[in-house]
């Protein structure tokens, strides 16, 4: 946001200080570009880190089939966990279902000795918590890999930015030079 005032600020500083003329200069239309385009970076970023974040919601069809299936496919991108990423996740997912098997047989061995029903109904809530520990893991993987498609979708939108406004200035600055 600093980087928005800065540029506006400078933008005023040179409109102040530059002659009044039919046509603009390109000094003046570089940096109102570059206004516009850190203006759509900062907002791009800002979706980007929404995506990141967002665990608590359940990944909207439309992000599956859009961002995740038809996006990372144009970018020809693969989610293939490294293998250090790949045990971690393995063993956490090993460990909650170890124990969420292992609150089952101590529930079957509970009803066997004829334990009162308040204590079952505490260890199903426990394996309840597992299960759903389990699910938003892996649903807080698809909000990153959504994250990581826009990130990289993104960084090109603004790479095609930055060089055509630097070719449409640059080009437009050599033909003036050449008019006169």
């Amino acid at each position: 946001m600093a980087i928005l005032v800065a540029l506006s600020f400078f933008f005023l500083l040179v409109s102040e200080n530059v002659p009044a003329s039919a046509r603009v200069s390109n000094v003046e239309s570089y940096y109102a570009i570059t206004m516009i385009q850190m203006t759509v970076s900062f907002f791009l970023n800002v979706l980007v880190l929404r995506f990141h974040h967002m665990t608590e919601e359940k990944v909207p069809e439309w992000v599956k089939k859009y961002i995740l299936n038809y996006g990372a496919r144009f970018l020809r991108m693969t989610f293939r966990a490294s293998n250090n990423e790949r045990l971690q996740s393995a063993k956490r997912r090993k460990f909650l279902l170890t124990r969420k098997k292992g609150l089952g047989t101590i529930v079957e061995q509970k009803k066997k000795q004829r334990v009162p029903i308040q204590s079952l109904a505490d260890d199903k809530v426990i394996a309840k918590v597992f299960e759903t520990q389990i699910k938003m893991a892996a649903r807080d993987e698809e909000w990153k890999k959504a994250a990581e498609v826009l990130n990289n979708y993104s960084l090109i939108l603004h790479v095609l930015a930055v060089l055509l406004t630097f070719g449409v200035v640059f080009f437009d600055a050599l033909f003036l030079s050449n008019k006169l």
